[in-house]
């Protein structure tokens, strides 16, 4: 019998502990017209490219009145929280996305089957039917999977990771393609 490393197959040597719930979601689209670019949406707000600091935010020089601009998506994150992050795509093309500073579980991704996005584009899937339960599910799930830093979104679907937010400080959350991340697909 063979054995394929695929990641639902794969046990952690370590879990980190389940701590109280926080639940969040991040949404991105690509598009081309007016203006070519990577629209952001945290929590269900406004899309907005997001700009990038000019420097980073960790600097004791950092003056957040100052150096952080008006479209800057920031996600504020309490200590000692086991954080559920949906993020979805209406991209019709996969991408990796990287955090920075945490290792998170993946609990679970969801992929469009046979489905086509016209003119590179699909429409965001339902987080309340998206996933083989509701959200508020899968953050109470048993940790099982691997810890990973990067994972792929797939064209046009979801995931949902859980991290701890165990390690303070400023992280970065990006696409892992260059061209994207400078076109402010991050927080």
């Amino acid at each position: 019998a063979s054995s394929v490393l695929l990641s639902p197959n794969l046990v952690p040597l370590y879990s980190p502990p389940l701590l109280p719930q926080e639940i969040h979601n991040a949404d991105f689209l690509f598009q081309f017209v007016p203006q070519y670019a990577h629209l952001f949406s945290l929590n269900h707000g406004t899309w907005q490219q997001n700009v990038l600091p000019h420097k980073a935010m960790i600097m004791e020089s950092f003056d957040m009145s100052k150096d952080l601009h008006p479209n800057t998506l920031v996600l504020s994150l309490p200590l000692n929280k086991s954080v559920t992050l949906t993020i979805r795509s209406v991209t019709a093309f996969p991408h990796p996305m990287h955090l920075h500073g945490h290792k998170f579980e993946v609990l679970e991704v969801a992929a469009r089957q046979n489905e086509s996005c016209p003119s590179g584009r699909c429409d965001l899937v339902d987080l309340e039917t998206v996933f083989s339960t509701s959200v508020e599910e899968l953050s109470r799930r048993e940790r099982t999977g691997v810890l990973k830093d990067t994972l792929l979104v797939p064209a046009g679907g979801a995931v949902a990771i859980r991290f701890n937010t165990d390690n303070p400080g400023v992280w970065f959350f990006h696409c892992h393609l260059d061209q994207h991340m400078e076109d402010g697909q991050g927080s």
